[in-house]
C-alpha cells in the first residue's frame, strides 16, 4: 500500500469511528441503556430505576434494562458502572446509602469525580419499625427503655456505614444501648429479616409491607416532615430524638465523560421523568417522596451528607 493510500485509509477509519463511536451524540441513543441498581430486586431502588425505564420507553420510545448488581452495600454495581465505557449507555441509581457505605470501606467516592451526577428523584423518611413480636415497645422512648433491659437486640439496616447504621449508632450511645447490627443486601433483605423476627428493628421499610403486616409498627418518623402514610407518628425530632433524625435520597448518574450532547439529554429525561405523573406515582408508592434536584444540587448534598457522617464513621473506626 502507497503512502497516499494508507493516508487515506486512516482518514477513512477515524471518519468511521467518529460516526458510530461515542461522540455519535446526535443518534444517541442507538442501542438499549442499561441501568444499573446496586441492590436486589424487589427493593425501593429497584422500584425506582424500573419506574424511570418505563418512563424512557413509555415517552420516548427508546429502551432501558434494568439490571440489579448487588452486594457489599451497593458497592459492587457501583464499581462496575465506575468501570464502564463513558458513553452513555451504563447508568446507575446512586443514592446516599451507597456513598455512606463506600465511604465506611475506605474507598473513595465523591459525586461529580467518580460518577456524574443526572438529577435527582427522591428523598426518603426512615421508619422507626418494630416487630411487636420480638420487641415490645409502642413508642421511642419505650424502645430505649427495652433496648437498655435487653443488651444484644438485633437490627437491620441495608449496609455498614449505611443511613439506617450511622443513625442507629448515634441511637445507640445517646443511650448507652449495647445493639448488635446485621446488615443486608438490600431493603428487601431486610423486610425479609423483619417478617420473620430475624431483627425486631429497622430504620426504614417498604410502606405496604408495614401497612399490610399487623406486627410492624412505626414508632417514629426520622425526618422534617409528617408521613403521608402514617399521619399520626410523630417525628423523632418532636419526640426529643433529634440525632435520629435524617433523610435518604439519591438520583441517576453515570459513569464522568460522557459527550455533553448525551448529558444533556440524560438529564433532561430525568427532569421530564419527576414531572410525569405515572412516574411520580410509581416512585412514591413505596413511600419516598419525589424530590427533584438539578445536577448540581443533587452533588452538593450528597458530598455533604457524606461529609456529615464521616465523624461517626471514623468514631467508631467504620472508615477502614
Amino acid at each position: 500500500m502507497t503512502t497516499a493510500l494508507r493516508g487515506l485509509a486512516l482518514i477513512l477509519g477515524a471518519a468511521l469511528l467518529a460516526q458510530t463511536g461515542p461522540a455519535a451524540a446526535d443518534n444517541y441513543p442507538t442501542r438499549t441503556i442499561n441501568l444499573v441498581i446496586p441492590y436486589p430486586a424487589g427493593g425501593n431502588t429497584d422500584a425506582f430505576g424500573r419506574a424511570f425505564a418505563e418512563f424512557v420507553e413509555r415517552t420516548y420510545d427508546k429502551r432501558m434494562i434494568v439490571e440489579n448488581r448487588d452486594g457489599a452495600s451497593g458497592m459492587i454495581g457501583t464499581e462496575y458502572v465506575m468501570r464502564q465505557p463513558a458513553d452513555g449507555y451504563t447508568l446507575i441509581y446512586f443514592s446516599t446509602a451507597t456513598a455512606l457505605s463506600m465511604t465506611a470501606a475506605g474507598k473513595e467516592m465523591e459525586l461529580g469525580r467518580h460518577l456524574d451526577p443526572l438529577g435527582g428523584i427522591n428523598q426518603s423518611q426512615g421508619f422507626w419499625t418494630v416487630n411487636t413480636n420480638v420487641i415490645d415497645a409502642d413508642s421511642l422512648d419505650g424502645l430505649a427503655a427495652y433496648l437498655k433491659n435487653n443488651p444484644g437486640t438485633t437490627y437491620g439496616s441495608i449496609g455498614v456505614g449505611s443511613t439506617p447504621h450511622m443513625d442507629m449508632l448515634a441511637f445507640s450511645e445517646r443511650h448507652g444501648l449495647d445493639m448488635v447490627h446485621i446488615p443486608y443486601r438490600g431493603m428487601s433483605g431486610v423486610a425479609t429479616a423483619m417478617l420473620g423476627g430475624e431483627v425486631g428493628l429497622a430504620l426504614g421499610m417498604d410502606v405496604q409491607i408495614i401497612k399490610s403486616t399487623p406486627h410492624l409498627k412505626v414508632l417514629a418518623i426520622a425526618g422534617p416532615q409528617k408521613s403521608r402514610d402514617f399521619p399520626d407518628v410523630p417525628l423523632t425530632a418532636e419526640l426529643g430524638y433529634p440525632e435520629s433524625s435524617s433523610v435518604n435520597f439519591g438520583g441517576f448518574a453515570l459513569p464522568p465523560g460522557a459527550p455533553e450532547e448525551v448529558r444533556a439529554l440524560l438529564k433532561d429525561w430525568v427532569s421530564a421523568a419527576t414531572r410525569d405523573q405515572t412516574f411520580i406515582e410509581n416512585v412514591e408508592r413505596v413511600g419516598t417522596t419525589m424530590i427533584y434536584r438539578s445536577p448540581e444540587v443533587l452533588q452538593a448534598d450528597m458530598n455533604s451528607n457524606t461529609a456529615r457522617y464521616r465523624e461517626i464513621m471514623l468514631k467508631y473506626d467504620l472508615n477502614k
